[in-house]
């Protein structure tokens, strides 16, 4: 018998708009930036992690701090432009390192999303993919995805 495999779906990421970073700013689940990350994954073969930036800071304040002086940045709206202009990989490495990704899975791709909350403090969530070796899930790199909600 044939096992069952379960599509998930992530969440749609609303489109970058600059004017909706800052104290002022009103995003929500707004794309800062992907790589090679899906629209579905098969929750069977592939993985799939999820952190957010108040929580990581909260949970361990020491780590987080040493996380952001090691790659140059800060925990601000500021973080969401070194994030857009740095190199993918840099990206990437500050990822798995500031959510102390299991190193098990040999993770390819990443998604930053920024909400800003009503006392205009900004919250990133920050996600990593590990697509399995043969998947057939496309992945996207760019802002123009079929994960991300279309400007209107």
């Amino acid at each position: 018998m044939e096992k069952k495999l379960t599509k998930v779906v992530v969440d749609l990421a609303q489109p970058f708009e600059l004017r909706k970073l800052g104290s002022l700013g009103n995003a929500s689940n707004m794309l800062i930036r992907q790589y090679r990350f899906p629209l579905d994954y098969i929750r069977e073969t592939e993985q799939m992690t999820t952190s957010w930036s108040d929580r990581a800071q909260q949970f361990d304040a020491n780590h987080f701090a040493e996380c952001f002086r090691q790659y140059e940045t800060q925990n601000s709206d500021i973080f969401a432009y070194w994030a857009r202009e740095s190199e993918a990989n840099r990206v990437f490495a500050f990822l798995k390192k500031i959510m102390k990704a299991p190193e098990e899975f040999k993770w390819t791709g990443f998604r930053i999303m920024a909400t800003v909350m009503g006392n205009g403090h900004t919250i990133f969530c920050w996600q990593l993919f590990a697509k399995s070796p043969g998947s057939r899930t496309l992945v996207y790199s760019d802002e123009d995805a079929p994960n991300v909600r279309k400007k209107s």
